[in-house]
């Protein structure tokens, strides 16, 4: 699973220190729609159900904390 996030984040990073900031376009089409870039949220995914399903306790006491990470996340991300 480590695999399956690290390389597609580093191969983002790589990207995006090559293509102008202010290139929205390439950033949209060459970058966030290409699937190898996208397979860290994928696998991310997976492990989040991976993780409710063999730990639904733990996972419940956490949801508030996740929300609250992932509400966090979307706000940077959108800024």
């Amino acid at each position: 699973m480590l695999l399956f996030i690290a390389v597609p984040l580093l191969l983002k990073i790589y990207t995006a220190v090559d293509a102008p900031l202010a290139d929205k376009f390439t950033w949209g089409n060459e970058i966030r729609k290409v699937v190898i870039y996208r397979l860290d949220s994928i696998i991310i995914g997976v492990f989040f159900a991976w993780f409710k399903h063999f730990y639904s306790v733990k996972f419940s006491d956490w949801r508030y904390v996740l929300l609250f990470i992932g509400l966090v996340a979307n706000v940077i991300n959108r800024s």
